[in-house]
């Protein structure tokens, strides 16, 4: 499944550059392209405070728990931006 525009760090090869360099520099954008975005925040919830989409995470800087720190944009829709849908990652006891 290719990548939607609105997830892109960097744009694609341009069609000028051929050979291995081609090769080597897609295999470089497409590694960049699949690290999944990261925002920070600092309230008790990101939902309705930070745009993302599916699987983009976001750290809560002011969270006195670090069980509650982390969260991740759920849901399966890769190409609709959207505030809701945070669900927090929990370590487990």
């Amino acid at each position: 499944m290719p990548i939607p525009p609105q997830m892109l760090r960097i744009r694609q090869v341009p069609s000028s550059i051929t050979g291995d360099l081609y090769f080597w520099l897609t295999d470089l954008a497409k590694s960049l392209n699949g690290i999944p975005q990261l925002s920070y925040f600092s309230s008790a919830t990101p939902n309705s405070v930070v745009t993302g989409l599916t699987g983009h995470l976001a750290i809560n800087l002011a969270s006195g728990s670090t069980d509650s720190r982390v969260w991740v944009m759920g849901g399966n829709n890769l190409s609709v931006l959207t505030t809701l849908g945070w669900v927090v990652l929990r370590t487990s006891a």
